[in-house]
């Protein structure tokens, strides 16, 4: 029988009783095809997912290879969570990593491992074609000859890329020592698309990247009881983006740039809270048009302004989370409780870290706030950008 989300929900916030789950480690193919099950060598595993790194899922694995018989140069273990729920276990998959060279401790008669590891996408950040790769104007920048799809099918790599109408607007080329990582992030990147990531089953996607304010949140942790005493909030004095150019600088097209401002009252990092102005530029070749190039612009001045009002969020494990999530919060008042500290606020989830097993979750995560980006002439003309 399948159970609803909502009966999750209700065991995970404790509200069906005491909380009963247990985890499995699981030996699986780049297809998620099973090859063995090692949940007894597994001593202790941490998880960590980072939205600021290219590789976002990562694992510290400490394994007794006497209990199993792994080879730490091909085989990628699933981390998987059986969740009672309505008297039968409800499986939560949790990545799927590939071993590093693991630090063998070694006592008496007995060895220990101790094992970082990464998602899949390691597979394309250590890899690449070795030889010029090109891509042609008027392909298709996910589904063309030689584009992302095409590049994840030569590696058996399985995926669910989101689809698109924007191509190429004119030859593309990279030199021959580049990993795939960077040729299919370069053509995310073009069109405002999050770099992609491997999901909870090893597979391969992406999505457009929209306001973290706009954004429909992927929890509302207001009316759970999952949240956990204390949360840190701090508010960071760094000095802040709050203008960014995107600059097309194609030898096969005019130069042009899109260039957007926040200077937003309302935000503490803009050009008129902060008194300073932060230019960054981003090199946008690749995308077809200033359109893009002006929503790459956008994005980039809403993310960083997430950066300024940090959070550390603890709540009971939840293996639901995945990538690029926004969670809605309202985070009581020690000190006068019935007045929240924040609320019903939206905040940008950074990374976040389990120890399985333990008995709480981490979460770094930045607060999204309903921010107005400018452009205008006169933001325009006062730009000094060399093309």
């Amino acid at each position: 029988m399948a159970v609803t989300a909502g009966q999750v929900a209700a065991v995970l916030e404790g509200r069906a009783g005491a909380i009963t789950y247990k985890p499995r480690y699981i030996l699986r193919g780049h297809d998620y095809a099973f090859a063995g099950e090692i949940t007894p060598a597994v001593l202790a595993c941490t998880l960590r997912l980072d939205n600021d790194q290219p590789v976002l899922r990562t694992a510290q694995f400490t394994i007794d290879p006497n209990q199993a018989t792994i080879d730490e140069d091909t085989d990628h273990i699933s981390v998987e969570l059986d969740l009672l729920v309505q008297g039968e276990f409800t499986t939560f998959p949790m990545g799927v990593y590939h071993f590093n060279v693991p630090t063998r401790e070694l006592s008496d008669a007995t060895e220990k491992w101790d094992v970082e590891a990464a998602d899949l996408t390691i597979h394309l950040q250590e890899d690449g074609p070795g030889v010029p790769w090109n891509i042609a104007a008027s392909e298709n920048f996910i589904t063309g000859l030689h584009a992302i799809t095409d590049i994840l099918d030569s590696l058996g790599l399985t995926h669910d890329m989101p689809t698109t109408a924007e191509m190429l607007a004119t030859d593309m080329s990279w030199g021959p020592k580049v990993k795939w990582l960077q040729i299919v992030n370069d053509l995310l990147f073009a069109i405002n698309h999050y770099p992609i990531w491997s999901d909870a089953q090893g597979v391969f996607t992406s999505r457009v990247r929209t306001d973290p304010f706009v954004d429909t949140a992927a929890i509302d942790y207001n009316s759970t009881k999952m949240l956990l005493a204390p949360f840190d909030f701090r508010k960071d004095e760094t000095r802040f983006m709050n203008r960014a150019v995107v600059v097309i600088d194609d030898p096969l097209r005019a130069p042009s740039f899109a260039l957007r401002e926040n200077a937003d009252s309302d935000s503490p990092v803009s050009t008129v809270s902060s008194g300073n102005t932060i230019l960054e530029e981003f090199d946008g070749s690749l995308c077809p048009d200033t359109d893009a190039a002006a929503e790459i612009a956008v994005y980039e001045l809403l993310e960083e302004a997430t950066r300024a009002q940090l959070g550390a969020l603890r709540t009971q494990p939840d293996p639901r989370r995945a990538a690029h999530e926004i969670y809605q919060l309202t985070i009581p008042d020690p000190n006068n409780p019935s007045t929240p500290f924040t609320e019903d606020t939206k905040w940008r989830v950074h990374n976040w870290t389990w120890q399985v097993g333990g008995k709480e979750m981490v979460h770094s995560v930045g607060r999204a706030d309903d921010i107005t980006i400018e452009t205008n002439t006169d933001v325009l003309t006062e730009a000094s950008i060399t093309i």
